[in-house]
This record gives structure tokens, C-alpha cells and sequence, in this order.
């Protein structure tokens, strides 16, 4: 089994405070970046 993986305290926030212009700094999140520009 692979060990699960290390959820930082700013992952966190991250994924329950997600601003537009936060979307843009997190990567493999592409959804609204057409919006921004």
C-alpha cells in the first residue's frame, strides 16, 4: 500500500477557500483561467 499523501494546512485552505485568483497559483486547475484573462 502506498502511504496516503501529506495534506498541508494551506491545501487545506485551499480547497475550502478557493478565490479566482488563487485558482490561478494552484496547478492542474484550469477551470476559469480563460475567465481571469
Amino acid at each position: 500500500m502506498r502511504p496516503e499523501p501529506v495534506v498541508s494546512e494551506a491545501d487545506l485552505l485551499a480547497q475550502e477557500h478557493v478565490r479566482p485568483e488563487d485558482v490561478l497559483r494552484l496547478p492542474g486547475i484550469t477551470q476559469g483561467y480563460d475567465k481571469d484573462i
